[in-house]
């Protein structure tokens, strides 16, 4: 037995990890995301942590970088409004002097993810944070892949999903929802100025135990649209 649960509001994509978002209208969801998701990343050149990425949380002005997958050599725009091939040393090479250590472009045919290949978050979610901390919020904050406008405007919706599949459309593809998304200082910088608030984050612990959104996996490859409706499969 499926209900429907709401229509995909929005959907995003980060080329690179840790940079801004590029919005989409459809997009093709398969076994690794969606394509073109965080295939790229910036290597901190002699980090052997667990986590060796230039990331938002070391160089908080990386989230003001916007980059696009559209042509045949992809480009990011800075902060600047400078347009820079990826593979540009002189991207590179700004972001080595910004962070103040020598970087390097890796590229990964699967991606590079920290939970999941999918972040799934609601308007209702966002909206009643925002009501509560009392702060504009810019979607983006929240980094999502797909923002759904809820059938229900009921906030942290998206808990009760996890370990059940959401069906996209007509079945024409289908994701399984594996895990709350527990939330990181990443909500506090807002996408434009790189502002940090972080009135966000706490406000999310308050509500909802520093989880807002969830992660999931494809389980049927396909296209995903704008519009699509959206329907839990309860069995």
């Amino acid at each position: 037995m499926n209900r429907k649960i709401g229509v995909v509001k929005e959907l995003y994509r980060y080329p690179v990890k840790s940079m801004g978002a590029e919005p989409l209208a459809s997009v093709t969801m398969g076994l690794r995301g969606f394509e073109g998701d965080r295939r790229f990343a910036f290597l901190i050149t002699g980090n052997t942590s667990n986590f060796p990425w230039l990331s938002a949380g070391k160089l908080p002005r990386l989230v003001a970088y916007r980059p696009g997958l559209a042509g045949p050599v992809p480009v990011v725009v800075t902060p600047s409004g400078e347009q820079l091939a990826i593979t540009s040393n002189e991207l590179r090479q700004e972001l080595s002097t910004a962070y103040g250590s020598d970087i390097q472009l890796v590229h990964y045919r699967n991606g590079i993810f920290d939970e999941a290949e999918i972040s799934i978050i609601s308007t209702s979610t966002i909206n009643e944070i925002e009501k509560r901390s009392g702060c504009k919020l810019d979607i983006r904050r929240f980094r999502p892949n797909i923002v759904v406008e809820l059938t229900e405007d009921i906030p942290f919706q998206e808990d009760q999903w996890v370990g059940k599949v959401v069906v996209v459309g007509d079945g024409k593809s289908s994701l399984g929802v594996t895990m709350r998304d527990l939330r990181c200082v990443m909500v506090n910088f807002d996408p434009d100025t790189v502002a940090s608030n972080p009135e966000v984050l706490k406000t999310v612990g308050r509500l909802n135990e520093t989880y807002a959104g969830v992660y999931g996996c494809a389980l049927k490859s396909g296209e995903i649209s704008t519009g699509d409706a959206l329907h839990l499969s309860e069995v």
